[in-house]
Formats: structure tokens, C-alpha cells, sequence
């Protein structure tokens, strides 16, 4: 490869990572500006935990901006709401899931759905139990 090339590709990369490295960097103007209750909200309704308000908090306390957190945590509880809905308590209950976002957060509806499925498997069990108990009774009579 010619040097002409050489240096080209090298300043694209270079010029490839500087980028990258701001793209991420919250600005004292992000901090002003951040609507933290759609913030919040997006984050609950995308099933996510709260690690950008803590990247926020970070960058901002440094920038001597407040944040206002109560309105995040707000909107993403509402968010929460939308995302651990009753038929996801359901399913994560029959897929046996306990380590679920929803089920730490105790989100109601889901926390109804977790219940009503969990309710509903422990009857089809018992029912089940029920009838090996009768199996097995059948078969001591018959010996």
C-alpha cells in the first residue's frame, strides 16, 4: 500500500475512534435539557434497569447540574407498566423465570399474571398428585 494510502486509512481510523469517544459523552447541555420523565419511561417500557439515570447522575454532578430523578423514576415505573404486563407475569411463571426485572420491580399487573399462572400450575399439580395417590391405591388393592 502507498504511503498516501497508508496515512489516509490511518486519519479515517483515527478520526473514526475520536469520534466514537464523543458520541457517547453527556454534555452539561444534555444534563439542562433531558426530559428525565420520557427518558424514565423509555427505559421502563423497553424492559430496561435504571443504569442510565446512574451514566446521568455521574455526569451531570460533575457538570454542577441537578437531575431530576424523582421525575425519571416516575416515568419509568409508568414505563414498567407497559412492559411487565400480565401476560408477561404469566409466561415468565410458567417458564419457571425468577430472576425477572418485573418481578424484582413487584410491577402489579405482572405481579398479578406471575400469581394467577403460579395459583393455576400449583392446582394442576395437586390434581395430578391427586390422581397418581388414586393410581397407586388402585394398585394395592389389586395386589
Amino acid at each position: 500500500m502507498p504511503f498516501n494510502q497508508k496515512f489516509i486509512a490511518v486519519s479515517l481510523l483515527a478520526a473514526a475512534f475520536s469520534l466514537s469517544g464523543c458520541a457517547g459523552k453527556i454534555t452539561k447541555k444534555d444534563c439542562e435539557t433531558a426530559n428525565y420523565y420520557d427518558m424514565g419511561y423509555e427505559d421502563g417500557e423497553s424492559g430496561k434497569n435504571a443504569d442510565r439515570m446512574n451514566e446521568y447522575r455521574n455526569a451531570c454532578a460533575a457538570e454542577g447540574v441537578p437531575v431530576l430523578e424523582e421525575r425519571y423514576q416516575y416515568g419509568r415505573k409508568v414505563g414498567l407498566t407497559e412492559y411487565c404486563d400480565e401476560s408477561r407475569g404469566k409466561k415468565d411463571a410458567k417458564d419457571v423465570k425468577t430472576d425477572s426485572l418485573c418481578l424484582a420491580e413487584k410491577v402489579p399487573p405482572y405481579m398479578n399474571g406471575y400469581s394467577a399462572e403460579i395459583a393455576e400450575i400449583k392446582e394442576e399439580k395437586a390434581k395430578d398428585l391427586e390422581k397418581l395417590r388414586a393410581s397407586k391405591n388402585e394398585i394395592s388393592q389389586e395386589e
